[in-house]
């Protein structure tokens, strides 16, 4: 496929006018201008022929077996030929489809020697495939009268994964804290769950571990010296309807659960807790037992990629109510979900009630960023106004909202994404450090 280049489209721009002014001044030196004409069709037949052929150009592909939502990664394109001619010039437009941005079209010098290489960032805001079906090519005749052009196919897919590369990044800052925690855990004396043996009662024990029945018979109070349990048990619940697959800065606020929620298994089977996995929107989606160890990691990881994004609202009811009849033992529930409004957060409210009475919940969701920019904005028009009210009634109704939750025990966690996984860190730990379970 052959198309003329700019350099063609502005000689043809050139001879029009010398054809107006000739028409119009000097008609006897038409031949001139039609001779013009002749010489700039036979040099873009000439350059069409000695543009190379489309067939002689070859592309690899190098990029990453795997891509992570919010971050860039490189995706290469090399191109080379074994034609006796090389173009001068090459533009390359990638088709790339899936949740991702679009890719710009590149264009550089072409060196025979040494081909051409092209450096795309590939930037996915959610979980699922990106797919490189085709490729456009465009490059210059010798003349640069000319451009050929040719559509590459490629098979090219990789699937877009929930970002551990934050959690191998900072493994080593994680292990630590793990270490650090479970050390620390195990010099804890009387605040953990497990029976171990009676002692006498000294200051700083707490009267609900007072053994009363042991205590009246030895005429002293005692007190049981509790162990703390290492083994707890974690659930990570997430509501995939469609409010979760609402972004901030560009990822859904689900993508944002997903990743705080895996550096918390991290972590979790760093210390030896048992971590399951829980999905849900308009019915229950997925339920992973919970399980312990660190080689328990890689299968909830590779679990969250089938959470999908429903575009329903969410069950309450049913989602919640199932989860509670799936878990016997008592377990820290980390909720991650959404609400509107006060109407909409009412059922919500119900079923994490049902929750509490056998286990500690936690209420996490990414922070919306609109509400805190208005809040303290000085409004100078009507739409201005309209925004500081709409922004001030949303940050009211999730604050009457969030102090229910906390009145029937449940930790609220609200944090914009940069400091969201630090935050749900800090909160489990300080669950386990108070040995609430």
């Amino acid at each position: 496929m052959f198309r003329p280049a700019p350099r063609a489209l502005w000689l043809g721009v050139w001879l029009t006018l010398a054809s107006l002014i000739v028409a119009a001044v000097v008609q006897p030196l038409w031949w001139v201008i039609a001779a013009g004409w002749l010489v700039l069709l036979l040099a873009m037949v000439l350059d069409a022929a000695r543009a190379i052929p489309g067939a002689s150009l070859w592309m690899d592909i190098d990029a990453p077996p795997a891509l992570y939502i919010g971050e860039d990664d490189p995706l290469v394109l090399t191109f080379s030929t074994e034609a006796a001619r090389a173009p001068t010039f090459l533009r390359a437009a990638p088709d790339v489809r899936g949740p991702v941005e679009d890719l710009p079209t590149l264009s550089d010098t072409f060196r025979p020697e040494t081909g051409l290489t092209l450096e795309y960032r590939v930037r996915p805001t959610a979980r699922g495939q990106v797919s490189l079906p085709v490729v456009h090519l465009g490059w210059l005749g010798p003349l640069q009268l000319i451009e050929r052009r040719r559509v590459i196919k490629t098979h090219w897919r990789v699937a877009v994964i929930p970002n551990v590369r934050a959690v191998q990044r900072d493994a080593v800052q994680l292990r630590t804290l793990a270490q650090d925690f479970g050390a620390k855990v195990q010099r804890i004396v009387g605040s953990g769950s497990e029976f171990q043996a009676l002692m006498e009662f000294q200051p700083g024990h707490e009267s609900r571990h007072i053994d009363w029945k042991h205590s009246a018979r030895h005429r002293k109070l005692l007190v049981k010296d509790m162990q703390v349990e290492r083994n707890h048990q974690i659930i990570l619940a997430h509501d995939s309807g469609y409010l979760m697959r609402e972004p901030i800065e560009g990822v859904p606020k689900l993508d944002h659960a997903i990743n705080a929620a895996l550096k918390l298994a991290w972590v979790g089977f760093s210390t030896g807790d048992n971590i399951g996995l829980y999905a849900f929107a308009d019915r229950p989606q997925m339920f992973i037992a919970p399980r312990g160890g660190k080689q328990a990691f890689a299968p909830l990881r590779l679990a969250t990629q089938d959470i999908g994004y429903v575009s329903r609202e969410t069950n309450f009811t049913l989602g919640l109510s199932a989860l509670n009849q799936r878990i016997g033992r008592r377990s820290l529930i980390v909720l991650f979900t959404d609400f509107t409004d006060t109407i909409t957060a009412e059922l919500l409210m119900e079923n994490v009630a049902a929750l509490t009475r056998k286990h500690i919940v936690v209420f996490a969701v990414p922070k919306e960023p609109f509400a805190d920019t208005y809040l303290d904005w000085k409004p100078e028009g009507l739409n201005d106004a309209t925004r500081v009210v709409v922004a001030e009634t949303y940050a009211n109704e999730r604050r009457v909202v969030f102090d229910r939750l906390r009145r029937l025990g449940v930790e609220v966690l609200e944090v914009p994404p940069q400091g969201f996984s630090t935050a749900l860190l800090n909160t489990y730990l300080s669950v386990k450090e108070r040995s609430l379970l």
